[in-house]
């Protein structure tokens, strides 16, 4: 019997083109791995393979050498974006969101936000709360003033950045009572479900690492960002374990340094420099971090790339006038804006108080290589593929 007439491929491709075509897998994102889905049906690779090709055949996802099969752009989904009408919006959405020039990103996220509700040509006033400070607890003080504000607004939606690590925030849950929608982005609390937009940043961090170790790096530090506890920087420290543990490496205790709001780059630099055996690259939680850091070994007199490879994630150069220098994955800001401003009029044009399923739609990263970093051999090479590891999947 033909494999593509086995039973276990006709029903795994039955329900992957079901979920493609109610929208669980979006269009232009990348399916989960073939691991993933192996998994997840309990069959074996094959199956999975076969089952691709049956998708491929409908034109419902796209395959290419060397990456990983996404949704096709058209797919004949019989989703559509709800129609909202003057009448089905209140007069105000909310965004809160760091607006600093530590994230540029936001600035790009709301560009996205507004060019969507140009498009869709959405009546009323978008407010945006700045919900950044400097300070831990100023931030979410911040944000618990805003979200309290909103308790007496005619608002019709919330998209938030959270920051802080609290969990199912009340301001939130009276929100949902009131049958307003909140749109989760970037990162999202532990223990509340609800719509989120962001990457899979477990999954970015891995190819981020991997790619370290395609160069020849082994002894390979992680710096951890000022924030602690929050979903994005557990999952970014996760995809380093795993990235260590996928290529048969167990990374040691002291080459992972939490940095606090006190410490700067030269604290990283002396930290990793104290080391019996410093690292040869160091894969920082963000891009912020990894300039410190390449300021602290600088100002210490050692080289990057030559002595230290560094690895940032983010891309903030993206913004920058000037060439990049920093070896990073880049984060698709404005899409992220743009897809959010989508879902939440989705939900606002629903006459369901709350949403069947929640979605969490991860889009594609990618890696951008650039100045910071060097195969630790001359004779080491690079596979094409690990600079086209921009891929995002569902777990």
């Amino acid at each position: 019997m033909s494999l593509h007439r086995n039973p276990n491929v006709v029903r795994l491709s039955e329900v992957l083109s079901q979920r493609i075509r109610q929208r669980y897998y979006e269009a232009g994102t990348w399916l989960p791995t073939e691991r993933v889905l192996c998994e997840e049906f309990s069959v074996e690779r094959a199956i999975v393979r076969a089952a691709l090709s049956e998708l491929q055949r409908q034109s419902l996802i796209v395959r290419t050498p060397g990456s990983r099969p996404y949704v096709a752009e058209e797919t004949g989904a019989t989703y559509a974006p709800a129609v909202v009408t003057r009448s089905a919006v209140s007069q105000s959405i909310a965004i809160i969101i760091p607006h600093h020039h530590h994230f540029p990103a936001s600035q790009a996220v709301l560009r996205g936000f507004y060019e969507t509700l140009r498009l869709r040509d959405v009546p009323g006033r978008v407010t945006v709360f700045d919900n950044y400070s400097g300070n831990d607890l100023n931030d979410v003080e911040r944000q618990s003033q805003a979200l309290e504000s909103l308790d007496t607004e005619e608002v019709g939606g919330v998209v938030l950045w959270q920051m802080g690590n609290e969990s199912d925030p009340p301001h939130v849950r009276k929100l949902r009572e009131r049958g307003i929608p909140v749109i989760f982005l970037d990162r999202y609390p532990a223990g509340c479900d609800g719509d989120h937009i962001g990457i899979d940043n477990r999954y970015s961090a891995v190819a981020a690492v991997s790619y370290l170790i395609e160069l020849g790096h082994t002894c390979i530090g992680f710096l951890g960002g000022r924030e602690r506890n929050v979903s994005t920087v557990l999952e970014r420290e996760q995809g380093y374990r795993d990235a260590m543990q996928l290529h048969g490496l167990t990374p040691a205790p002291d080459l992972t340094f939490q940095c606090s709001r006190t410490d700067h780059g030269r604290d990283y630099a002396n930290y990793f420099l104290s080391l019996s055996s410093p690292p040869t690259a160091v894969f920082a939680v963000n891009d912020y971090s990894a300039y410190e850091l390449i300021s602290g070994l600088t100002s210490s007199g050692v080289r990057v790339p030559d002595d230290i490879s560094v690895i940032g994630f983010d891309d903030i150069d993206q913004f920058s006038p000037r060439a990049g220098l920093l070896t990073t994955t880049r984060q698709p800001f404005e899409r992220m804006g743009a897809r959010a401003a989508e879902l939440l009029l989705e939900r606002m044009g629903s006459a369901a108080p709350l949403p069947a399923a929640w979605r969490h739609i991860l889009l594609p990263t990618q890696l951008v290589a650039r100045e910071t970093c060097r195969a630790l051999q001359p004779s080491t090479t690079v596979s094409a593929d690990a600079l086209v590891k921009g891929e995002a999947i569902r777990v």
